[in-house]
């Protein structure tokens, strides 16, 4: 790409787009983090990737680039789909055999601040700073249930062993 002009003149509308990430440090604020199922891999969210590192070895085997900080994440049981919600109010998803990611609407838009998948992998359960807790089902993408705790917003979540139960904590 083109350098900045060797004068140093200021950031302006006529120069933005010549400006060019040239390099980067370090891998952004880490938010969470969650162990796959199967104890092999470890999943980090950053403000700016979601780096999944293999537990055996300590390398990092990718890096996917996030449109937005992913502030939880959580692991389904098939070990290959990671979920995550942040500052947007939506649920995200990654395929690790696909290297696909897609975003699922929760009909929110403040920050999703607690994030977990069923044991049976079809159900996720997310909550918000708006005190919502929205359940999904992910055969079909649609939501099972939405409703307000009365207290402030869960930063904790969790099925029970068999999926009847969804505990979340204030």
């Amino acid at each position: 790409g083109d350098s900045l002009p060797s004068d140093l003149q200021p950031l302006s509308v006529d120069n933005i787009k010549k400006i060019r990430e040239i390099g980067r440090w370090g891998n952004g604020i880490a938010y969470d983090l969650a162990w796959s199922p199967d104890g092999r891999q470890v999943a980090i969210s950053t403000s700016r990737y979601l780096l999944l590192i293999n537990s055996e070895t300590l390398k990092t085997e990718a890096g996917i680039p996030l449109d937005f900080p992913l502030y939880r994440i959580a692991y389904a049981p098939d070990n290959q789909t990671i979920y995550g919600g942040g500052t947007q109010g939506k649920l995200w998803r990654y395929s690790i055999a696909d290297d696909m990611q897609e975003t699922l609407t929760l009909g929110t838009v403040v920050p999703v601040t607690a994030v977990s998948v069923s044991h049976d992998g079809q159900t996720v359960v997310t909550a918000d700073w708006k005190n919502a807790v929205h359940l999904l089902n992910l055969d079909t993408g649609k939501l099972k249930h939405d409703f307000a705790t009365t207290l402030s917003g869960s930063m904790a979540l969790g099925f029970s062993t068999d999926d009847e139960l969804a505990f979340t904590w204030s």
